[in-house]
């Protein structure tokens, strides 16, 4: 049922022993895939890989813990008989922070890489988030798939639920809709104005330009804040969702989620062990 929340973290894919062999391998933990869009060069390899494996090591020793300290709070609360939505949503706060702060960290990185970037590059680079966002349309849910979709995420958490439990699912699945179409609308919008200050690389104001842009990626543009506000409404409904279902829940319900939130739990004390 918290698999949404876990998502949230956006770094951290953390079910099982392939993917906690990813997290300590692969780049999970950048939110530009640079060397994935781009053919970089000897030297801009170097740099990338280098300022990847610095991020690696901040996010594990200093990020870590946080979450697991959060999800063990969680995990407390839900002990409990009752849900308390205020406390749900300050959890929900804080791993946005968490994501925040990961942006945050990677700027300086960015920032040293972006200038190193030539025009066929940086082309290479807009022309492959725009096929991501292609990819992503042609993938979108129908509203049938994205309550399937909805009930089969909560049933990983809660096991089969009960005709009432799926009621309030598909309810919150009709009155909440798939956000592809306005999630790429954003994220173009986004890369319009990316695309526009990666060459002015030379100004003596990018630097700071740069880090407003990526502070507040969806601000500034109406596709971002209408996306932010979809976001928002939906988040609301959502807590709402789960207030309701752990009301409804079984003990043998309640027991299944808790043994799926320790998982991530025991997972991220293997990942900081290394």
């Amino acid at each position: 049922m918290l698999r949404w929340i876990a998502l949230l973290c956006a770094t951290l894919v953390l079910g099982g022993c392939g993917a906690k062999f990813a997290y300590k391998n692969l780049n999970l933990i950048t939110p530009w895939y640079v060397d994935d869009y781009i053919d970089l060069t000897a030297e801009q390899q170097l740099l990338f890989d280098q300022r990847l494996e610095e991020l690696h090591r901040w996010h594990r020793n200093t990020e870590l813990p946080q979450y697991r300290q959060l999800f063990s709070e969680i995990h407390q609360h839900l002990q409990g008989s009752k849900i308390d939505a205020e406390f749900l949503k300050q959890r929900i706060a804080q791993l946005r922070g968490h994501w925040s702060a990961l942006i945050q960290a990677s700027t300086p990185a960015i920032l040293e890489l972006s200038p190193t970037l030539s025009d066929k590059q940086r082309e290479q680079f807009m022309g492959a988030l725009e096929a991501r966002n292609q990819r992503r349309l042609e993938r979108a849910d129908t509203p049938q798939e994205h309550k399937a979709e909805t009930i089969e995420d909560i049933e990983k958490w809660m096991g089969p639920l009960s005709k009432q439990q799926r009621g309030l699912v598909e309810a919150y699945a009709l009155a909440n809709p798939d956000l592809t179409s306005e999630t790429v609308a954003a994220h173009r919008a986004f890369q319009a104005r990316l695309a526009e200050l990666l060459k002015q690389t030379a100004s003596p104001t990018y630097a700071q330009k740069m880090r407003a842009l990526l502070a507040d990626a969806l601000g500034g543009t109406p596709e971002g804040e209408r996306l932010n506000a979809l976001r928002s409404a939906q988040l609301e409904a959502r807590v709402a969702l789960f207030v309701a279902l752990w009301d409804s829940a079984s003990d043998n319900q309640k027991r299944k989620a808790r043994s799926r939130l320790q998982g991530y739990i025991d997972d991220i004390d293997d990942l900081i062990a290394g």
